[in-house]
């Protein structure tokens, strides 16, 4: 969902001139192909790297096995999907209010997304829970890259993050107590 919802608004974005965008030439994207390929060789060749990609075709297979079950029944194929975007737009769209909240105008809405989803996908790298401290860098840079000076883009983070990380975290810790008192989990 992260790929269709970046590919879409990207496309959104470029389609109403907020964002200048263009795909990279086919030989960029040819030749970078084969310095991939190349370099996943030449991991084969080396014993430990035959035993990672014998890990990874496993862990695929799984991941297979269980996306078959999971494609038998539409309803819950309709409920992972669906709920995977809609969380994802709600959030970009509390991002959204965040940003115009703090006075910043002329950035719009698929600009926005296209900023959030971009900074979102950097900072998934992070090795931290819930992307602290990298989400709101990564954001902070691509508010700064849109024109925000960097402490409103920095106070625009803060507040997005506030609202819809830390002030969540004691309302889930109240449920999930809840619901471990009454035995569904």
């Amino acid at each position: 969902m992260q790929v269709l919802l970046l590919v879409t608004f990207m496309a959104w974005a470029g389609s109403n001139q907020d964002l200048a965008f263009s795909l990279p030439d086919m030989v960029v994207i040819a030749r970078a192909l084969v310095v991939v390929l190349v370099l996943a060789g030449g991991l084969y060749l080396m014993p430990w790297g035959r035993r990672l990609f014998g890990q990874l075709i496993g862990s695929v297979r799984e991941a297979a096995g269980e996306l078959m079950v999971l494609a038998r029944d539409p309803m819950k194929v309709l409920q992972l999907f669906g709920g995977a975007a809609f969380s994802k737009v709600v959030t970009i769209m509390a991002f959204n209010t965040a940003v115009h909240a703090l006075g910043v105008d002329g950035i719009g809405f698929a600009t926005l997304a296209v900023a959030y989803m971009t900074a979102n996908t950097v900072a998934s790298v992070a090795p931290t829970p819930g992307g602290v401290g990298a989400i709101e860098a990564a954001l902070v840079a691509v508010l700064t890259g849109l024109g925000v000076d960097p402490p409103t883009a920095l106070s625009i983070v803060l507040v997005f993050r506030l609202v819809t990380y830390w002030m969540t975290v004691p309302v889930c810790w109240f449920f999930l107590g809840l619901v471990r008192r009454s035995g569904i989990v």
